[in-house]
Parts: structure tokens; C-alpha cells; sequence
């Protein structure tokens, strides 16, 4: 946990790439104040929350859902632990690392939510995790990253749902510019405190 502080991570780049119809999002604005406060500071400002039912039972099913694609797929899962970019602060915790060459996200949605994947199209990724994927994508540098669900009320043939998702399938230079923008962003508040700071301890000084 230590090591997502003052980073962007994968769980937090839909806020980023949020958007209005008269441009950013009061999300985005948020989470540029939220890393300049984490880097001042050294604490994490990711806020706490109680989980839903539904949410509690998504991590309390991890582990299985983990079992069951390597049942599925013959392949190994090892833990992902947390990937920092090597050239800004950023970062992905991916659920694990396929045969170690691959990423892997698990889900466990709700019921409704299983269903109405099953609706998309055979290569279509579900939109509201396709941020996530390709910014994992770009830290990690590995070549694709799959999508696994798994809903165990569901009958049999409609319990898991997988989605591989390739660097080449997506725009990964335009994420990366969005990143380094964003970023960018953060840094300039972020000087612009220190420079008050300065200023301020400055000013006592000669008091």
C-alpha cells in the first residue's frame, strides 16, 4: 500500500479519464488534489468505505475465481504484487501474473452484471474496466492482459467469462500521453505549494 501513494494507479484512471460535457470531471479534479496530497504528506488519501454485499462477496471469491481459471487453462497464477512505471509515478496491482508472462484481472460482478457480458460481443471487453486493462498494459509492458469473471450461481457454461485484451488491440501511446499530461498537472500544483511554502517560511524567518 505504501507503494501506490502519490501514484497513479489502475484502480483510479477512470477518475483521470473522466470527462463532462464542458470538459474534465469534478472526478479528475479530485484525484489531481488527492496524489498532490499523498506526495506532501507521505499518507495515503484513497478514501476508506464500508463494501457493499456484493462487493464483499467479489473479494471473498477472488482466491476461487483464481482456482478456476487455472482449472480452466491449464496455466499457473503467481501473485502480481504492485508494478511501478520505470519512467513516472505510476504504477498497476494486477491479480496475478499468467505463467509469468501475462496479466490477469479477476472479477467476481454481480449476477446481472455476468449476464450482461455474456451479451458483448466474442472480442468486445467490458468498457467500464478497459482503463483499467490498458493502463496495466502500458506499466507493465507485457504483451496482454485477460479479463477473467466467474459467478458460481450461474448454470454451468455461463459461470466464467474471459476476455484477452493484446497491447496491439489498443491505443497504449495515447494512454501514455494522457498519463504524462495528467501528471504533468500534478506537478505544476504541487510546485506551485512548495514555492507557498517557501515563501511563507521565508517570510517567519525574517519576522
Amino acid at each position: 500500500h505504501p507503494l501506490r501513494v502519490g501514484r497513479l494507479t489502475a484502480s483510479r484512471v477512470g477518475a483521470m479519464l473522466a470527462k463532462t460535457k464542458s470538459g474534465p470531471s469534478a472526478q479528475r479534479a479530485d484525484l489531481l488534489w488527492e496524489l498532490v496530497c499523498e506526495r506532501l504528506t507521505g499518507e495515503s488519501a484513497e478514501r476508506d468505505f464500508t463494501p457493499t454485499r456484493a462487493m464483499q462477496r467479489g473479494i471473498d471469491m477472488e482466491v476461487m475465481a483464481v482456482a478456476v481459471f487455472e482449472a480452466e487453462t491449464g496455466s499457473l497464477v503467481t501473485p502480481g504484487g504492485f508494478l511501478e512505471h520505470e519512467g513516472c509515478l505510476a504504477g498497476v496491482s494486477p491479480d496475478g501474473l499468467i505463467d509469468g508472462i501475462e496479466l490477469l484481472e479477476v472479477k467476481c460482478p454481480t449476477t446481472k452484471m455476468m449476464v450482461a457480458w455474456h451479451q458483448l460481443a466474442p472480442d468486445e471487453v467490458p468498457k467500464q474496466h478497459l482503463p483499467q486493462l490498458t493502463h496495466a498494459l502500458w506499466v507493465s509492458g507485457l504483451p496482454a492482459v485477460t479479463l477473467f469473471g466467474w459467478d458460481d450461481r450461474l448454470p454451468d457454461g455461463l459461470q466464467t467469462f474471459t476476455r484477452r485484451l493484446r497491447r496491439q488491440d489498443v491505443d497504449v501511446d495515447a494512454h501514455e500521453a494522457a498519463v504524462r499530461d495528467f501528471l504533468a498537472e500534478v506537478d505544476a500544483a504541487l510546485d506551485d505549494l512548495h514555492t507557498l511554502q517557501k515563501e511563507r517560511t521565508h517570510g517567519q524567518e525574517t519576522d
